[in-house]
């Protein structure tokens, strides 16, 4: 079993890090995204995605969120990969959401990739862990 190790970014109490996104033309946007164990899908900001060429309207899909002024109803795009703690992962299911003006980050990693990656988080020394069982 190895185990590799990756040092997050800290700013205050939010741990981030950079990941790279790509679409099928060939187009990439490195984005920084939280690490949100609290969120059950890995989220980037609308403009980020329409940026890279994909088209938020014509999604088929769709995911019923819970924030705190409600309910939402967000497309899921189909990200041709997502490439972020020394993988590449393809075809990669993105909600798209706008996130208030001013934020520092394009996005949030949530449960639905750190369990694909088989993360663990040492969040005191702001680190990651991949273990390839």
């Amino acid at each position: 079993m190895t185990k590799k190790r990756y040092q997050l970014q800290q700013r205050d109490n939010l741990l981030w890090l950079s990941a790279a996104v790509g679409s099928f033309d060939r187009r990439r946007f490195v984005a920084r995204l939280l690490l949100d164990t609290g969120s059950s899908f890995t989220v980037l900001h609308s403009d980020v995605l329409t940026g890279l060429g994909y088209d938020l309207t014509i999604s088929d899909r769709r995911v019923t969120i819970i924030v705190a002024s409600g309910r939402l109803s967000l497309p899921i795009v189909q990200a041709a990969w997502l490439s972020l703690l020394g993988q590449r992962l393809e075809n990669i299911a993105i909600v798209a959401h706008t996130f208030p003006t001013g934020v520092f980050f394009d996005g949030v990693l949530g449960l639905d990739l750190l369990n694909q990656l088989n993360v663990s988080i040492q969040v005191r020394k702001a680190q990651v862990t991949l273990d390839d069982e």
